[in-house]
C-alpha cells in the first residue's frame, strides 16, 4: 500500500521555479496592426468657399480702384473747366483779334502827286525839254518820270512803318533823309538855271514845298509806324490767350473723356456685382 507524499516530499517533487525567468503570459500581447488605418488631416475649408472669398476680395480691391480713379479724374475735370472758364474770360476781355492799322492811300497818293508836280518842271526843263521836241510830250514824260520816282519814295517812307523792328524808324527817316537830299539836288540845279529874281523865288519856294511835303509824310508814317507796333503787341496777346483757350479747351476734352471711361468701367463693376 502505498503512502500518501507529504507535503515536503510534494514540494521536492515539483520543479524549481526561476525567479529571473519571464512570466508566461495567459494572453500574448495584442499587436496593434497598422495595415488599413491611416491619421485623418486637420479639418480642411472647402476649395470653392476659399475661391469665392479671393474673388470677392478681388472685386472689393478692383471696386476701390475704380472708385479712387473716378473720383481723381472727376477733380482734373474740374481743374481743366476752372482752366478753361479762366481762358475764356481773358479772351473775352481782349475782345475781337486787332485789326492792322489801314494805311491812308488817299494821303499818299496825294503827297506822291504833289511831290510828282515840282518834280515835273525841273525834269522838263533839264532832261525831257532837250531830247523831246513836243513841249507836251516832254511835260508827259516829266509828269511820268517824275510821279515813278514820287510814288516810289513816298510808298517806300509809309511802308517803312509796316516793319515792327527797332530799326524801322531809322529805316523810315533815311527814306525822309534820301528825298531831302533829292530836293536838295533839285534846288541846286534849279537855282543854277535861274537868271532872274522870280525865277531863283521859284527854285526856293519850290524846293521848300518838296521838304514840307515830305516831312508832311514823315509824320503821318511815325504815327502810322507807332500804330502798328501797337497792334503787333495787342495781336500777340490776343494771339497768345487765343492759343491758351485752345489748349484748355482740349485738356478738358481729355479730362472729360477719362473721367467717362473711369464711369463707364465703374458701372461695368456694379452691373457684376
Amino acid at each position: 500500500m502505498t503512502q500518501p507524499h507529504s507535503p515536503a516530499t510534494t514540494l521536492s517533487v515539483l520543479p524549481a521555479v526561476d525567479d529571473e525567468a519571464p512570466q508566461a503570459h495567459a494572453f500574448p500581447p495584442a499587436h496593434h496592426s497598422t495595415q488599413g488605418t491611416s491619421s485623418l488631416p486637420p479639418q480642411v475649408a472647402s476649395p470653392t468657399a476659399s475661391l469665392d472669398d479671393l474673388r470677392l476680395r478681388m472685386c472689393e480691391q478692383e471696386a476701390h480702384r475704380a472708385i479712387g480713379l473716378a473720383e481723381r479724374t472727376e477733380q482734373q475735370l474740374h481743374h481743366a473747366e476752372a482752366n478753361l472758364n479762366r481762358a475764356r474770360q481773358v479772351l473775352a476781355s481782349l475782345g475781337e483779334r486787332p485789326k492792322a492799322p489801314s494805311t491812308p492811300w488817299l494821303l499818299v497818293s496825294l503827297a506822291s502827286g504833289a511831290i510828282a508836280l515840282t518834280f515835273t518842271l525841273t525834269l522838263h526843263d533839264l532832261v525831257f525839254a532837250q531830247l523831246l521836241p513836243s513841249t507836251p510830250a516832254a511835260l508827259f514824260a516829266g509828269f511820268a518820270s517824275a510821279m515813278l520816282i514820287s510814288g516810289t519814295l513816298v510808298a517806300s517812307l509809309i511802308g517803312s512803318a509796316r516793319l515792327e523792328t527797332r530799326v524801322s524808324a531809322s529805316k523810315g527817316r533815311g527814306w525822309l533823309v534820301v528825298m531831302l537830299g533829292i530836293a536838295v539836288a533839285l534846288f541846286a540845279m534849279r537855282w543854277s538855271m535861274a537868271h532872274t529874281m522870280g525865277a531863283k523865288g521859284l527854285a526856293i519856294g519850290m524846293s521848300l514845298l518838296e521838304a514840307f511835303l515830305a516831312i508832311s509824310v514823315e509824320r503821318v508814317a511815325d504815327r502810322l509806324r507807332h500804330a502798328w507796333r501797337q497792334h503787333v503787341l495787342d495781336d500777340e496777346a490776343w494771339q497768345a490767350a487765343a492759343r491758351q483757350e485752345k489748349v484748355a479747351a482740349l485738356w478738358r476734352e481729355e479730362r472729360r473723356d477719362e473721367h467717362q471711361q473711369a464711369v463707364t468701367t465703374l458701372q461695368g463693376l456694379a452691373k457684376r456685382a
